[in-house]
Order: structure tokens, then C-alpha cells, then sequence
């Protein structure tokens, strides 16, 4: 309030313990504004068109609903750690940067409608159900070593994972990042599509740990990805209302140890490659109504079907349709493959590379 013209920058620095300020005019195109160790309270909608720091110790609060518009940057410093204590939907043409080492503790609902980048060792911290909703783009840039975590802020603080919605992800590159201790499920992708998870952990959530419904206009690829302790499945792709349906590429991924199936499906397509589906109650792959675009290439599954008290199998088709190249489904306790209703595999070789199904415990 009251800046004079030709100021450049506001700073906001240290005043006294839990100190407020708020804000209740706008910042002209040319500020850049800093706020470092106080509560900064915003009650109506703020648009950010220079650059907007969150410096170590600072709380953003949103108060009576305010937006927050980025048109400008911003930035969280490298090795700060900040506190957006309230839900907030963040939107703009700019650019919010979470750098290296940094840690954000947000406590309530956070809706990015922008561009958001994470870099390596970050640690995103969520609490009271709230949820990472994307409807722009997210990078995460974590590195082996070095990975980025969300999760909770506390014990059974109660968060509800990463939801990507209609126009958002696109252009997303999710790399090295562990999702973990979600009341619900680790990654949602709701009617849209996300370029790439790669290098990625994502466990001990509390349904699935992958919920894909109507991946739609462009392929969603998860490289190279660790899926396992999740209670429900691994990895759930499922068609609703349909639309132009596009494969989700799986590969080189470990799937293990879920509550129920690694990798369940029903009437969506998926094609698998190079990765293991192993220590499942239930099924390794499990295949609900059909498509013609299911496809398995020299995937592992064993070790699944650990439920001895219902009939099971390494891989399940009801009414599916599964191509399978180059596979080793085997040590299931149950069944190596069980086939219902109108159901269809075809089993083709590739340079060589036949099928394998053997030690199956009772049946190929």
C-alpha cells in the first residue's frame, strides 16, 4: 500500500514472531517482490507480474477464496523451506519454481493452472486432504540420489495425491520423484494425458497407486517406475465415458507386492514392455472387456495369485483380449493364465522369443 512511482522492489522482512502483513493493493508490472520469515495475507485475488520470492520462514495465507495470478515467476529458493497455509488456485501465463532442495508445506487444496517445475531433492509436504490438482503443466526434475518426495507433512496428515485433470500435464515430465502416503491414490490422470513419469517411485498409497481414467489425445508413457505397497492395484486404467482413447505405454517397470493386481484394466488400451508384475494376491495382469489394443512384450509374471483362498491367476481375461510376445508367466500359486467368457490371446514370437508358461501351481 502506498508504494511510490519508481520504486523497483518490496521487501517484506523480518519483523516479529508471527507477524502479518497483508496485502490489499495491487503490484505494478515492474516490482519484484521478496517475502522472507513473516505470515503474508492475501484476501483477494493477487496477480504477480515481476517476480514474487518466498524466502525461508515465509507463509503465504489465501484468505476468503483469493486466486493467486502468476504472469511473472514464483520462486521458492534453493534450500528454503516455506509454508502455503491455506487452499489456493494459482493461475497465469508465468511460472512457479520450486528449486533444489527446497521445502513447501502446504496445508489445503493446491490447483496449479500454470506452469509449475520442482527441481532434485525437494520435499512437497501436504496435509488436511488436501491434494495437487494440475490443470497446467508440472516438471519435476529429480536425479538418482537426489529424488523429490510428495508426501504428507505429518503422520496421517491425510493427503490425496496428484490428480491431473482435462487440459493439464501435457507437457509434463515427472522424473525421479517418490509419491508416497496418499489416503487415496498416488496419481490420478482424469481425462487427459501426461508425456512422462520416468524413474519414478510411487507406494504405500492407500487405493491405487496409478488411477488412469479416459487417457485421452496422446499417449501417457511410464518409464522405468517402481509401483508397489499400494492397498488396491498398482496401476488401474479404466474407460468411462471414452472419447479418443490413447495407450498407456508401460516400460521397463517394477510392479510389485500391491494389494491386489499390478496391473488391472478394463476396456482401455495399454501396451506393457520389459517390466515385471510379481507378489500379487490377486493377478499380475488382469484384463476386463475388450480391445483390440492390449498388448504384452516380454513382461515377467510370477509370483502372484499368493491368495489361496480364491481362483486366481498370473494373467486374468474376462470377455479381454491380450497379444502377448516374449512373456514368462510363471510360479504363480494358482493358475499361469485363466481366460473367461469371450476372451482372446494371441501368442507370437518376435526374432525368436516365444511365450513361457511353466511352474505354475496349478495349471498353465
Amino acid at each position: 500500500k502506498g508504494a511510490e512511482p519508481g520504486m523497483e522492489e518490496l521487501y517484506f522482512g523480518t519483523i516479529t514472531a508471527n507477524a502479518t502483513c497483508e496485502v490489499e493493493a495491487e503490484i505494478p508490472d515492474t516490482y519484484d517482490l521478496t517475502v522472507e520469515d513473516i505470515i503474508f495475507t492475501i484476501d483477494e485475488d493477487f496477480e504477480v507480474n515481476g517476480v514474487m520470492t518466498v524466502e525461508d520462514g515465509g507463509t503465504l495465507t489465501f484468505a476468503g477464496g483469493a486466486d493467486l495470478i502468476i504472469d511473472g515467476e514464483l520462486d521458492i529458493p534453493a534450500n528454503d523451506a516455506v509454508t502455503i497455509n491455506s487452499a489456493v488456485n494459482i493461475t497465469g501465463t508465468g511460472t512457479f519454481d520450486v528449486n533444489a532442495g527446497a521445502q513447501v508445506t502446504q496445508n489445503g487444496d493446491f490447483d496449479i493452472a500454470c506452469d509449475m517445475t520442482v527441481g532434485q531433492n525437494c520435499d512437497m509436504l501436504y496435509s488436511n486432504g488436501s491434494q495437487l490438482t494440475v490443470s497446467g503443466d508440472l516438471d519435476v526434475t529429480g536425479a538418482l540420489g537426489n529424488e523429490t518426495t510428495f508426501t504428507e507433512s505429518v503422520v496421517d496428515a491425510g493427503w490425496s495425491g496428484i490428480r491431473f485433470i482435462a487440459g493439464g500435464g501435457n507437457n509434463s515430465d515427472v522424473a525421479f520423484a517418490n509419491i508416497t502416503q496418499s489416503t487415496g491414490n498416488g496419481v490420478m490422470i482424469d481425462g487427459t494425458y501426461v508425456d512422462r513419469f520416468s524413474n519414478c517411485n510411487v507406494s504405500n498409497n492407500d487405493v491405487h497407486g496409478f488411477f488412469i481414467i479416459d487417457n485421452i489425445d496422446d499417449e501417457t508413457d511410464i518409464e522405468f517406475c517402481t509401483i508397489n505397497n499400494n492397498t488396491s492395484n498398482g496401476l488401474l486404467l479404466w474407460k468411462d465415458v471414452g472419447g479418443n482413447l490413447k495407450m498407456v505405454e508401460i516400460n521397463n517397470c517394477t510392479v510389485h507386492s500391491n494389494g491386489e493386481t499390478g496391473l488391472a484394466v478394463d476396456k482401455h488400451p495399454f501396451k506393457s514392455l520389459f517390466s515385471s508384475y510379481q507378489f500379487h494376491p490377486l493377478y499380475g495382469i488382469s484384463i476386463n472387456g475388450s480391445t483390440s489394443q492390449s498388448y504384452s512384450s516380454w513382461d515377467i509374471v510370477d509370483n502372484n495369485s499368493t491368495n489361496a483362498a480364491v481362483t486366481n491367476a498370473g494373467i486374468h481375461l474376462f470377455d479381454g483380449f491380450l497379444m502377448m510376445t516374449g512373456d514368462w508367466v510363471r510360479n504363480n500359486l494358482d493358475r499361469g493364465m485363466s481366460l473367461f467368457g469371450t476372451s482372446y490371446v494371441s501368442m507370437a514370437p518376435n526374432n525368436g522369443d516365444f511365450n513361457c508358461i511353466r511352474d505354475n501351481g496349478w495349471a498353465g
